[in-house]
Parts: structure tokens; sequence; C-alpha cells
């Protein structure tokens, strides 16, 4: 019997540039909808630190890393990633985790 592969879960990290934090904000809005609407998204969440208010996150859960490979394809993605670029202080930082204990 062939196992499935593991749902994709990343933690991803927006810190903008001074001055422009409404702006990532929007553009992080803007990718959420149709981001969730794609086949094999599972969640894809966007948070405000409470520590550092002016950073974003983005808790993304992808059915397998076809998924992902999909959506970094699609044109929603291309135009969140060239609009948020120029907007951000350092690039994103995406970091994939594996579950160890998840309900």
């Amino acid at each position: 019997m062939n196992a499935s592969p593991a749902p994709v879960t990343i933690f991803a990290t927006f810190t903008p540039n001074q001055g422009h934090e409404a702006e990532v904000e929007a553009v992080l809005q803007a990718v959420i909808a149709p981001t969730r609407a794609e086949t094999g998204c599972l969640r894809f969440d966007l948070y405000r630190s409470t520590t550092s208010p002016t950073t974003f996150r983005l808790f993304e859960i992808f059915a397998n890393p076809e998924a992902i490979a999909y959506h970094r394809t699609t044109a929603h993605y291309q135009r969140f990633r060239q609009a948020i670029e120029p907007l951000l202080k350092t690039p994103p930082i995406a970091t994939t985790v594996e579950g160890i204990d998840v309900a």
C-alpha cells in the first residue's frame, strides 16, 4: 500500500520597509482568496506579530509538494511576488516545518 505524501506546512515571514506596512498587508490580503480557492490549498492564513506589529506571517498548508509547485505557477502568486518584493526590508523567510503532534 502506497502512503500518500504528508501535507506541506510553511510559515512565511514578511518584514516591510518602514512606511510600507499597509501596502504589504494589502498585497498579502490580495493573494489569500485565490490561493484558498486552489484545490491543493488546505490552509492559508495571515497573521500579524504581536511582538513586532509590522511583521506579517502566512501559515500555509498544502496537500502535497505538487500543490505547492502548482501554487507557485499561478498568475496570482506571480503577481504577489512581483508586488511584494520591493516593499520588503528583507526577502521573505519561508520555513517548511514537519508536524510532530498536530491536531
